[in-house]
């Protein structure tokens, strides 16, 4: 996934981003320090008030230490041309979670409405909903004071009802024809997700889907999910620090991990064949951009 940021940021003037399980938002952050590089590092900048917000025994940082990410070192030495505008869709079902990112959201982005910021010719739309998603619409029992990363709608204590939507009914209800990125962690309901967005892939209105399949907290196998994803021509790959493609390459050994993290693109996109290439020089042990050449490119071009 970085890499892809990477190699398109100068195609970018407007972005979407769809997060679906936004959590404490640092997926969307990852994405807009590339995107909107002109604010600085964005994980860092949510960290700054997640330190208050979030008790140390709730991992601020995150479990996976996302508020380090940063893209200073994959930008160095390019002339990046700033994206435009950036709209962030952080759909978050825990109040825990939503007030938390609102905070870090008013401070750094401005209301979305009415006063949002620009910085570094990006203007950054955070827009904050509260609402769980699956593959129907109407309410549901939810954690809502969960302030950790495995909020799901499998829990039964300290529950109350949410609204529940579905990927198709949030983008015709908010009027969003495209997503350069469709990002799904739901602990275990991203297939049901993945079913409620049936239309917006089969039409290819996602460029980027990203999505965590969580083995023991699903009915669905990671393989089933990748037929369908298949049927909808969608090439997907484990978002490893090496790319493995899974799309006609399965692999049983795929089946046995406890969770993976999954980065699919529509075929026939701009992106198909750069993916594609970006594997094929994973398999030949060089990195993407020795193999095409592009971060020289990209850098002689401004």
């Amino acid at each position: 996934m970085k890499q892809l940021l990477v190699d398109r940021n100068n195609s970018y003037r407007r972005a979407t981003i769809l997060d679906v399980g936004c959590n404490k938002g640092y997926f969307s952050a990852g994405v807009l320090n590339y995107l909107a590089p002109g604010f600085g590092t964005h994980s860092a900048l949510l960290h700054a008030f997640h330190t208050v917000s979030y008790p140390a025994s709730e991992a601020p940082c995150g479990v996976c230490q996302d508020c380090k990410e940063s893209a200073t070192a994959d930008l160095a030495g390019l002339s990046v041309t700033p994206t435009e505008a950036v709209d962030v869709w952080c759909v978050e079902p825990s109040t825990f979670h939503r007030t938390a990112v609102t905070k870090a959201r008013d401070a750094t982005y401005g209301d979305p409405a009415s006063a949002p910021v620009t910085k570094g010719g990006t203007t950054v739309r955070w827009h904050m909903v509260n609402s769980a998603v699956s593959n129907y619409s109407g309410t549901a029992n939810f954690p809502v004071d969960c302030p950790n990363e495995s909020c799901s709608l499998a829990e039964t204590a300290g529950v109350a009802p949410v609204n529940i939507t579905s990927v198709d009914a949030f983008t015709a209800e908010h009027a969003l024809p495209y997503l350069d990125v469709l990002k799904i962690d739901t602990e275990g309901f991203d297939p049901a997700v993945l079913a409620g967005a049936y239309h917006t892939l089969k039409q290819h209105r996602a460029q980027v889907l990203v999505f965590e399949h969580v083995a023991w907290r699903t009915g669905t196998s990671l393989r089933q999910c990748l037929d369908y994803l298949e049927e909808l021509h969608y090439d997907c790959y484990m978002d490893a620090p090496r790319l493995y493609k899974m799309t006609g390459c399965w692999d049983p050994r795929y089946a046995e991990k406890k969770w993976t993290n999954v980065f699919c693109v529509a075929r026939g996109g701009t992106l198909e064949g750069e993916i594609h290439a970006m594997w094929r020089a994973s398999q030949a042990g060089a990195s993407a951009h020795e193999h095409t050449g592009w971060r020289l490119r990209r850098s002689q071009q401004h």
